[in-house]
């Protein structure tokens, strides 16, 4: 984990500590449980709901958080502060669950965001047989995300579809996805993925847009028949997608695509705005 730790400080429990004292980084390995949040203009984005989302991971998981949503908020606006951050993820990890009260870090994180053209042309995603334990609890998997990172990087693809045994395609290996077809949206159902913050607010965008969204599960040999796919995610926003594998989808051009990125976008702002 010291590898990924950014900036010149990090928090541990709470207490600030710089970035180049590993003795505490050392001890902590995967699996464990963690959330990323985006921060923007100074401000991180969606904060409550990212640590109802940790909450929700960790009781899945048999812990408790016993801080409060404000104790936490609180420290990333600390953090946000002790490094001077404007635009960068950071990142919440939960470990030590042999003890009673187990050890919280958060750090800054090396972050990469999708270059704007590519909301107007679509990403490239390839699809990958494999599924979560516990689709709803963000835990690390270490050996998924090397495999994963492995055929990213031997395709250029963006991002991974993930296949289960029985043919459907679940999320993005760090994204939830939504399809449309006949002009209505799609997703697959909530107690299968990972419940993702930008999944809830693109949701909600699309219900404010009068679009109707289903939960409706995908085969994956069924891509050639929509009208568009996206991905959702932290880094991400809402992201069209133009191929997966090589299979060509112009998600980019379709009105309710359009749409939901121009009243996510909207949401954003205003969050940010409020609270600036």
């Amino acid at each position: 984990m010291k590898s990924e730790v950014k900036r010149d400080f990090y928090l541990m429990n709470g207490k600030k500590i710089e970035s180049n004292n590993i003795e505490f980084l050392d001890k902590v390995s995967a699996p464990y449980i963690y959330e990323v949040i985006r921060v923007i203009d100074g401000v991180a984005l969606f904060s409550e709901a990212h640590i109802d989302r940790l909450r929700e991971s960790l009781r899945s998981s048999g812990y408790e958080l016993k801080l409060k949503n404000s104790d936490l908020i609180s420290d990333m606006n600390r953090l946000i502060e002790l490094n001077g951050v404007i635009n960068q993820n950071i990142k919440i990890v939960c470990t030590g669950f042999e003890k009673e009260d187990f050890d919280i870090f958060m750090y800054f994180i090396l972050s990469h965001y999708p270059a704007k053209e590519v909301y107007s042309t679509g990403i490239k995603t390839i699809l990958f047989k494999s599924e979560r334990e516990n689709p709803n609890a963000k835990v690390m998997n270490k050996e998924l995300r090397q495999r994963v990172n492995k055929k990213l990087q031997e395709t250029g693809a963006f991002e991974a579809l993930l296949v289960d045994d029985n043919g459907y395609i679940t999320e993005g290996s760090r994204s939830n996805f939504f399809f449309i077809k006949d002009n209505g949206l799609y997703t697959p159902p909530a107690d299968t993925v990972l419940m993702g913050i930008t999944r809830k607010e693109v949701i909600a965008s699309a219900r404010e847009l009068g679009i109707e969204l289903k939960e409706e599960r995908l085969k994956a040999n069924e891509i050639d028949k929509l009208d568009g796919v996206f991905i959702t995610g932290t880094s991400n926003d809402a992201l069209p997608i133009r191929y997966i594998d090589d299979i060509e989808i112009m998600t980019a051009e379709n009105d309710i695509m359009k749409s939901i990125i121009k009243k996510y976008n909207e949401k954003v702002k205003i969050y940010i705005d409020e609270r600036k």
